[in-house]
């Protein structure tokens, strides 16, 4: 049979990191099925062929509204459509006519039972299913819920997710992994422990092992983001993963980021995420108002506890990304500020990195989602898109919508907010106060990192000519909002990402690599790539425009000629 694997998502919550779960469907059953399935991994509907059988879709909540929106024009190309993931686990009664059945919670031995049941009988009737553990399904167009399937016990049978379909340029150097599933702790807004059912983990030789396929795989690979809940949750298996990437010599060769909990740090975790050369380390401060954050985490961590983690991390020199949470019931003025001053003060002091902000809002499989149905602003039928656009990064530095953008979305998708003590409207004016002081840190800190690079740039351009930066990172970041405050007109960013389509900066449209014929003449481009640096070259003189070449060495500044100047 023919098997597409879509992992569905909107445009806002794509994500840099490679999405696993459908990649483990499809390792698991080449591996396990009766008979062999040619299975593909595809991005978008256009790209759902006639001769598919079968095609597998993985849908959050948020999605759901979009999703049932294009069934119809699915249902046209494919006869058998399987849904999976977090919404169909947690409403299987939401269960669309067009969809033939939904698996449940872990899926790859559900799916593994579906395609064997498909190739045997040519169909997924509803008399095949009846017996099938884990799924929902229409019987008579009445929605049949089967009793669970208990979740996989030796979890070291399931094979490395496949990472080699539809491989995107930057996952060659950034990769991430799972190695556990599930969360032990029961935050009130979080449906990973009713999702997963409980805390399981991969031994550490399976991590490693795992490691050690991607290196071989994607030998350009520097760095590893573990994707868990909580990858420090066994401390014993972390001293255990570090030994044996030391005995396979690979300890140190990786950047790695992870998850973890402030209320585990202490100088025995610092040493070991030092081993292990952590680069980033990312946790849940969520408020730094006591009464707020006893709510959120239900009592299991203090804003002492996570002012200590911060302070340990940074003396071991370990950056720190964290997020917060804002709009929480009940919560006042002075709870917010309380949170966004503890912010900007550890950010200040060079102690937190980066800072993403979520507002609160109810997901299915949590108390926070019963919550909701008691207060009456979840009603049915629910509108699953008003649950789109809760999160917004202050220090992101390429892909975030401006901050106006985001709310006007918010606003038009009518998205769930359930704190009545305080108004939406004065919720953003007091964001975006912050927003503003957070970005000046954050922009003052990379300016400081790359001074005499900025100034010679500034030297070298006169007022009133257009300016264009090539290459997404944090110098040209930089670089943009610093213009753009000198009022220089900088046109467009150019970005080897096929993927980014977000305006940079407020409102600096973004090209692709490929779209060097848009450009008009008289232009200044302003390179930041390094590894592009010839082909840049190429491509302005071609185009006839000027060029700023800059790289963490030298800065070299021409138009046909390219002149060189050493840094200060």
């Amino acid at each position: 049979m023919n098997v597409a694997l879509w992992h569905y998502t909107n445009e806002n919550d794509k994500s840099t990191y490679m999405p696993l779960g459908i990649r483990y469907l499809k390792s698991y059953a080449e591996q396990y099925c009766e008979q062999h399935h040619n299975v593909t991994i595809i991005e978008r509907l256009h790209e759902l062929t006639d001769d598919v059988d079968v095609v597998a879709i993985s849908c959050m909540s948020q999605d759901f509204e979009l999703l049932k929106e294009q069934l119809q024009e699915i249902r046209k190309r494919v006869r058998d459509i399987v849904l999976g993931g977090y919404h169909i686990s947690l409403m299987p009664e939401t269960l669309p006519e067009e969809i033939a059945v939904g698996v449940r919670f872990e899926g790859e031995e559900t799916f593994r039972e579906i395609l064997d049941i498909r190739a045997r009988n040519g169909s997924l009737q509803p008399e095949y299913l009846s017996d099938v553990k884990g799924i929902v399904y229409r019987n008579k167009g009445n929605v049949q819920i089967n009793p669970l399937r208990e979740p996989i016990k030796k979890m070291e049978t399931i094979p490395f997710p496949d990472r080699t379909s539809l491989m995107k340029p930057w996952w060659q150097k950034k990769q991430n992994l799972f190695s556990s599933r599930g969360c032990p702790f029961k935050c009130v807004f979080c449906s990973s422990t009713n999702f997963w059912s409980r805390f399981r983990r991969f031994g550490a030789e399976y991590v490693v092992d795992e490691i050690c396929a991607i290196l071989r795989d994607f030998p350009d690979t520097q760095e590893i983001t573990f994707v868990d809940d909580l990858f420090t949750a066994d401390r014993k298996r972390l001293r255990n993963i570090i030994s044996l990437m030391e005995e396979r010599n690979i300890l140190g060769k990786l950047l790695i980021n992870i998850s973890i909990r402030a209320d585990q740090v202490d100088d025995e975790m610092c040493q070991l995420l030092k081993a292990l050369n952590a680069n980033f380390i990312y946790f849940g401060m969520e408020s730094a108002s006591p009464r707020i954050l006893n709510y959120l985490k239900k009592g299991t961590l203090t804003v002492p506890q996570i002012q200590h983690a911060l302070d340990l991390l940074y003396r071991n020199g370990i950056p720190i990304s964290a997020s917060i949470i804002v709009g929480s019931p009940g919560e006042t003025e002075e709870d917010l500020r309380m949170t966004y001053d503890f912010v900007v003060r550890n950010m200040r002091e060079g102690k937190l990195n980066e800072v993403a902000a979520n507002i609160l809002s109810p997901m299915p499989g949590t108390e926070l989602w019963e919550e909701g149905k008691t207060r009456g602003i979840i009603q049915e039928p629910v509108e699953w898109s008003r649950m789109l656009y809760y999160g917004y990064t202050h220090t992101e530095k390429f892909y975030n919508r401006p901050f106006q953008e985001w709310v006007k979305l918010r606003s038009q998708y009518d998205s769930f907010y359930l704190n009545d003590e305080m108004s939406q409207h004065r919720l953003y004016e007091i964001m975006l106060e912050y927003d503003v002081q957070i970005k000046k840190i954050f922009v003052g800190r990379i300016y400081r990192k790359y001074r005499d690079l900025i100034e010679n740039i500034f030297a070298q351009l006169q007022p009133g000519r257009k300016l264009i930066v090539y290459h997404v990172n944090e110098i040209s970041y930089t670089l943009v909002h610093l213009l753009r405050e000198q009022n220089f007109e900088v046109s467009y960013v150019i970005t080897d990402d096929d993927e980014m389509n977000y305006t940079y900066l407020s409102d600096v449209p973004v090209l692709q690599s490929g779209q060097w014929s848009r450009i008009e003449d008289g232009h200044i481009v302003i390179s930041c790539s390094e590894k592009d640096s010839v082909e840049v070259q190429r491509l302005t003189e071609k185009k006839r425009l000027n060029l700023i070449n800059l790289t963490a060495e030298t800065l070299r500044v021409g138009g046909g000629k390219v002149l060189e100047a050493e840094r200060k």
